[in-house]
């Protein structure tokens, strides 16, 4: 609620990070319902200038925890373009 109510002030810039977990991107049920709240959000009048979608850049704590590869950083950007209609930016783990 906090961020609809912040892009009906202004447009933001979403800023995500997806990772791969014990091996396996995010599934595509979170990219959709990822794409449902961004829609969400214009649909309430809210403005988003552009999404960034990113990954891990560094070795995380957990080590079950990896950086998404770049195609799939590159399939999630194409996805939520599709389906939000937004300016999406991908970018990529080290």
């Amino acid at each position: 609620q906090n961020i609809t109510q912040a892009a009906c002030q202004r447009p933001l810039v979403i800023q995500s990070l997806f990772m791969r977990i014990n091996g396996k991107p995010p599934p595509k049920a979170e990219w959709e319902a990822y794409c449902e709240r961004l829609c969400a959000i214009t649909n309430a009048g809210g403005q988003i200038k552009l999404v960034q979608i990113y990954t891990i850049a560094r070795t995380p704590a957990e080590s079950y925890v990896t950086s998404m590869a770049d195609d799939e950083v590159d399939r999630m950007v194409e996805f939520v373009r599709h389906h939000t209609g937004l300016n999406v930016a991908g970018f990529y783990g080290a």
